[in-house]
Order: structure tokens, then C-alpha cells, then sequence
């Protein structure tokens, strides 16, 4: 966890619908997920991570972040890119599967973002308060829940079938499934 030091006043309170939105995943929580062709798929939770800066210092900007890192089982295949350390060295990164930032930019359009990660897929959540009420999860005990459309590609093309189009985020499991182009759904397996 990182603290950068603020000399001007900066409120990084957050509503509860952005903080209930994080779901409550622990370092080191193993998330399964099956798919209605059989397949399974595997996550860990690998880092949380909060940043506060009031725009002093290295982190000249005004932000509050969180974000979990996660690792994708048993090969970790998709990752957040690498970074160079002081001696020349790289590092793999894990992959941020939800970063929620506070933003103080005057031109942002909101004041908060949400960001969801998994495998290639990327996508922000449009609206807070735009939740999906249906069936779909139904066997999950859940009736309403956040879609995330694919953003993270050119869209002067026809997203692939191959790719995931679109995540389903719940309160009750964060990530609870996604589905594939082909109509391949997963689901988090409870």
C-alpha cells in the first residue's frame, strides 16, 4: 500500500456503491470457473493494492486508486506487461483484474472509473447505476448484476468470436462469469 503525502486538502472518500462494487477478495483466494461447454478456468488473487495522491511529489497528480492483481492457474499466460527495475532487469506484472480510481481532473466525465481485466478482455464499467436485472445467474442466487463490454480494441473491426465480449460482475462474487464470442459462458462455481 502506497501513500504519497498531501499538502493540499484532498477528500478521498469513496459512495458505497463504488466501495461495494470492489468486491472483498483476499490475497491468496484460488476463484473457479466453469463453462457451459465443460471447460474450467482458474484465478488467484495475487496483490491488493491502494494509492492516495494529493499531486506532490513523484505522483504528481490528484488519484486514489485500488486494484487486485491476479494470476491465471495453472499457466499465468495473460499479464499486465513487464517493468524494468534499477538494474536493467525486467519484471512480469500481474494482470489488475478491477481498478476503481477517484479522479480530481475538472474534465473527467466522472469522477470515478471502474476498469475490469481478464485474460485479453478489458472494459469499463459505463454507469454505476446501470445493473441487469434477469435470470441469468439465477442458479447462483443472484438477479442483478453489472454487464462490461469489451473496449479494448479497434473499433473499426468486428470483435472476434475468439475473444471475450463481455464480463458479469456481482456484489456478492466480484467477477461471476464472462462470455466468449462463440457463446461460450463461464461462471464462477460456488
Amino acid at each position: 500500500m502506497i501513500f504519497a503525502s498531501c499538502r493540499e486538502e484532498c477528500d478521498f472518500s469513496v459512495p458505497k456503491k463504488y466501495r461495494s462494487f470492489l468486491h472483498n477478495y483476499k490475497v491468496g483466494d484460488t476463484i473457479y470457473f466453469m463453462s457451459n461447454q465443460g471447460d474450467m478456468d482458474t484465478m488467484l488473487i495475487a496483490k491488493y493494492d491502494t494509492i492516495e495522491s494529493c499531486g506532490q511529489g513523484f505522483m504528481g497528480f490528484k488519484r486514489k486508486d485500488f486494484s487486485y492483481e491476479i494470476k491465471h492457474l495453472p499457466n499465468n499466460k495473460w499479464t499486465g506487461g513487464t517493468e524494468m527495475n534499477q538494474n536493467g532487469k525486467s519484471k512480469e506484472l500481474d494482470l489488475n483484474l478491477v481498478s476503481l480510481s477517484k479522479n480530481f481532473h475538472p474534465n473527467e466525465k466522472s469522477q470515478f472509473s471502474i476498469y475490469i481485466q481478464y485474460r485479453e478482455f478489458g472494459g469499463e464499467l459505463e454507469n454505476i447505476d446501470r445493473l441487469t436485472r434477469d435470470n441469468l445467474l439465477k442458479s447462483l442466487g443472484i438477479n442483478e448484476y453489472w454487464i462490461i463490454n469489451k473496449t479494448n480494441y479497434d473499433k473499426s473491426t468486428t470483435l472476434p468470436d475468439s475473444v471475450i465480449k463481455k464480463v458479469f460482475w456481482t456484489k456478492k462474487f466480484g467477477l461471476t462469469g464472462y462470455e466468449y464470442g462463440t457463446g461460450e459462458k463461464y461462471l464462477i462455481i460456488k
